[in-house]
């Protein structure tokens, strides 16, 4: 019997296929490319848990939800899930909570107090992000520019 070192629970629908380990093998080893790409992603995953795990600890829980929200907008955008900065919240706040390390109640108030401050909007599960700027310089988080210039790459055969 085989077991996972990790689990992931999906929040809304999705499709998943099952690639045995040998196709997986045999794609990265045909597809250096991708391989690099694959690499590169689990890099820049562990520095945001890396980042995460520091700030849990280093920063207010309203740093931590400020950042929370602007990594969120940043990945919905690549997505094209972002509409005039504003974006279907998926999440509870009890699973916000758990990422950051609050209660829910606690999410509720500083999400309110976001809204008082006029950072953040929302509507059901709408949020909408009203001055950028000022969330992400409450976030405190390290800005990380990531690089998109790759040569070093493998060529596409």
């Amino acid at each position: 019997m085989t077991h996972t070192a990790e689990a992931l629970t999906a929040i809304t629908p999705v499709s998943v296929s099952a690639v045995s380990f040998d196709r997986f093998g045999s794609l990265l080893a045909q597809h250096p490319r991708v391989a690099a790409q694959f690499l590169l992603n689990v890099q820049r995953e562990r520095v945001a848990l890396m980042d995460q795990l520091s700030a849990m600890r280093r920063t207010s829980a309203q740093s931590r939800l400020a950042a929370f929200l602007t990594d969120l907008l940043e990945r919905l955008g690549r997505l094209a899930a972002v509409k005039e900065d504003s974006f279907t919240m998926r999440l509870t706040q009890e699973q916000i909570g758990d990422v950051l390390g609050l209660t829910s109640v606690h999410v509720n108030r500083l999400l309110r107090d976001l809204e008082e401050l006029g950072l953040i909007a929302r509507d059901r599960q709408v949020v909408r992000i009203l001055d950028r700027q000022a969330l992400v310089r409450l976030a405190v988080r390290p800005h990380r520019t990531l690089r998109t210039d790759l040569p070093w790459l493998p060529p596409h055969r």
